[in-house]
């Protein structure tokens, strides 16, 4: 009897921990809510973490297109991030 509240806290954490996954229905994470959720509180410039984690990802560049066509927070967003960097000359320049 003693272990029974024990096994229903495992059970509540692990249902907790499972319920994001449910909700997405792919598993995978959403990184364009993630960078429009840090960028409302912190400013684009301090965000694109999560924009390179999105980048390690398969077929990234054409979810990021189809994202910017549908999700208008993340496509302000992200020209907030591209302005920055020209404001700041932190724009990586190829070889010349």
């Amino acid at each position: 009897m003693k272990t029974l509240p024990i096994l229903l806290a495992g059970g509540v954490l692990a249902a907790a921990a499972l319920a994001p996954l449910a909700e997405r229905g792919d598993g995978s994470p959403d990184f364009a809510r993630r960078f429009v959720d840090c960028a409302d509180r912190m400013g684009p410039a301090a965000c694109e973490v999560h924009l390179d984690e999105w980048e390690k990802r398969p077929n990234a560049r054409q979810e990021m297109i189809e994202r910017f066509a549908k999700d208008q927070a993340f496509a302000l967003h992200l020209i907030a991030l591209s302005d920055a960097r020209i404001m700041t000359g932190s724009i990586r320049r190829g070889p010349k």
